[in-house]
Protein backbone atom coordinates (compact mmCIF):
# COMPACT_ATOMS: atom_id res chain seq x y z
CA UNK A 1 0.00 0.00 0.00
CA UNK A 2 1.25 3.56 -0.70
CA UNK A 3 0.45 5.46 2.54
CA UNK A 4 2.66 2.17 3.96
CA UNK A 5 5.60 4.56 2.84
CA UNK A 6 4.97 7.47 4.54
CA UNK A 7 4.09 5.18 8.42
CA UNK A 8 7.01 6.58 10.61
CA UNK A 9 9.19 3.59 11.54
CA UNK A 10 12.07 1.49 9.36
CA UNK A 11 11.99 1.44 6.10
CA UNK A 12 11.87 -2.31 4.81
CA UNK A 13 12.84 -3.30 1.25
CA UNK A 14 9.47 -4.88 0.25
CA UNK A 15 7.34 -5.61 -3.20
CA UNK A 16 4.08 -3.76 -3.17
CA UNK A 17 0.70 -5.30 -2.46
CA UNK A 18 -0.84 -6.99 -5.80
CA UNK A 19 -4.11 -5.85 -6.13
CA UNK A 20 -5.71 -8.84 -4.40
CA UNK A 21 -3.25 -8.89 -1.35
CA UNK A 22 -4.01 -5.19 -0.73
CA UNK A 23 -7.74 -6.21 -0.66
CA UNK A 24 -7.00 -8.88 1.82
CA UNK A 25 -4.47 -6.29 4.13
CA UNK A 26 -5.62 -4.60 7.07
CA UNK A 27 -4.94 -0.76 6.79
CA UNK A 28 -1.03 -0.17 7.82
CA UNK A 29 -2.20 2.59 10.28
CA UNK A 30 -4.99 3.63 12.28
CA UNK A 31 -8.20 4.59 9.99
CA UNK A 32 -7.93 8.68 11.02
CA UNK A 33 -4.36 8.60 10.09
CA UNK A 34 -4.91 6.81 6.70
CA UNK A 35 -7.59 9.62 6.06
CA UNK A 36 -4.64 12.05 6.54
CA UNK A 37 -2.29 10.81 4.73
CA UNK A 38 -4.48 10.47 1.52
CA UNK A 39 -6.58 13.42 2.07
CA UNK A 40 -4.81 15.26 -0.50
CA UNK A 41 -4.95 12.61 -2.97
CA UNK A 42 -7.20 12.86 -6.38
CA UNK A 43 -8.93 9.91 -6.74
CA UNK A 44 -11.74 8.78 -8.95
CA UNK A 45 -12.86 8.80 -12.66
CA UNK A 46 -10.32 10.05 -15.38
CA UNK A 47 -13.10 12.79 -15.42
CA UNK A 48 -12.66 13.42 -11.39
CA UNK A 49 -8.97 13.48 -11.57
CA UNK A 50 -8.57 15.51 -14.45
CA UNK A 51 -11.05 18.62 -13.22
CA UNK A 52 -9.30 17.74 -9.65
CA UNK A 53 -5.80 18.91 -11.30
CA UNK A 54 -7.38 21.68 -13.37
CA UNK A 55 -8.55 23.01 -9.89
CA UNK A 56 -5.20 22.63 -8.48
CA UNK A 57 -3.47 24.15 -11.42
CA UNK A 58 -5.44 27.27 -10.66
CA UNK A 59 -5.48 27.68 -7.26
CA UNK A 60 -1.78 27.60 -7.29
CA UNK A 61 -1.30 29.73 -10.27
CA UNK A 62 0.87 27.04 -12.01
CA UNK A 63 0.29 25.97 -15.43
CA UNK A 64 1.67 22.12 -14.72
CA UNK A 65 0.91 19.47 -12.39
CA UNK A 66 2.30 16.23 -11.50
CA UNK A 67 0.26 13.41 -11.46
CA UNK A 68 1.92 10.20 -9.78
CA UNK A 69 -0.53 7.43 -11.32
CA UNK A 70 -1.07 4.64 -8.17
CA UNK A 71 -2.67 1.63 -10.07
CA UNK A 72 -2.41 -1.65 -8.53
CA UNK A 73 -1.73 -5.08 -10.69
CA UNK A 74 -2.78 -8.21 -10.26
CA UNK A 75 -1.09 -11.30 -9.66
CA UNK A 76 -1.54 -12.48 -13.38
CA UNK A 77 -0.46 -9.26 -14.90
CA UNK A 78 2.96 -9.18 -16.86
CA UNK A 79 5.78 -8.23 -14.23
CA UNK A 80 7.60 -6.06 -17.15
CA UNK A 81 5.44 -3.19 -17.53
CA UNK A 82 2.72 -1.27 -15.09
CA UNK A 83 -0.28 -1.96 -17.50
CA UNK A 84 -2.39 -0.07 -15.23
CA UNK A 85 -0.77 3.47 -14.56
CA UNK A 86 -0.08 3.30 -18.18
CA UNK A 87 -4.10 2.96 -18.60
CA UNK A 88 -4.32 5.61 -15.88
CA UNK A 89 -1.92 8.09 -17.38
CA UNK A 90 -3.65 7.53 -20.99
CA UNK A 91 -7.34 8.36 -19.69
CA UNK A 92 -5.99 11.15 -17.98
CA UNK A 93 -4.26 12.85 -20.43
CA UNK A 94 -7.17 12.52 -23.37
CA UNK A 95 -9.16 14.19 -20.23
CA UNK A 96 -6.03 17.33 -19.59
CA UNK A 97 -5.92 18.09 -23.58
Amino acid sequence: MMASLRVPGPMARRPLFTVEEAQAAQLPLPRDAFDAVTATWLVGTADDVADGARALAERFGVTEVMIQPVAGAYADDPLDRDLHREHTVAEVATRLS
